[in-house]
């Protein structure tokens, strides 16, 4: 982590980690976060704003179990969930996105719900929800 956070500040470039720990507990499904886990984001947290390297606030995905996820709208609405429920701040929310034909998702189970990730991003529905949710989106480079 140290090199990585090093070239970032060498080259000026943000780096996609988030100071909240949290979300990663959320993430990752844990019930708490090891304390040497702890210790390390904030370490990393701390040597990133040594360096003037700019970092995410928070790191999200839809939080539901794939295996709930049956249907487009299934998934639209968790992912909708997310959004309505962001804290203030700089967040991401992550996806896989992919076209049906791609030969990565022959004999993938979860295949379906990455086709649908592509389609939401796709949607109108999505960028009404923004708005109504008064989200901005940005790049990375435009993180404060």
């Amino acid at each position: 982590m140290k090199e990585s956070l090093e070239f970032c500040a060498k080259y000026k470039l943000p780096f996609r980690f988030p100071k909240n720990i949290n979300n990663i507990k959320l993430l990752t499904q844990m019930k708490s976060i090891p304390k040497p886990l702890a210790e390390a984001h904030a370490q990393a947290v701390a040597y990133a704003g040594a360096l003037g390297v700019k970092l995410i606030d928070n790191l999200f995905s839809s939080l539901v179990d794939y295996s709930a996820l049956t249907s487009y709208e299934k998934l639209r609405d968790a992912y909708f969930n997310v959004i309505s429920n962001l804290p203030e701040g700089i967040n991401e929310i992550y996806m896989h996105p992919s076209t049906e034909n791609s030969p990565m998702g022959r004999n993938n189970p979860k295949w379906p719900s990455r086709v649908w990730e592509y389609r939401l991003l796709l949607d109108d529905a999505l960028r009404l929800h923004l708005e109504k949710e008064n989200v901005n989106l940005i790049s990375y480079p435009e993180i404060p």
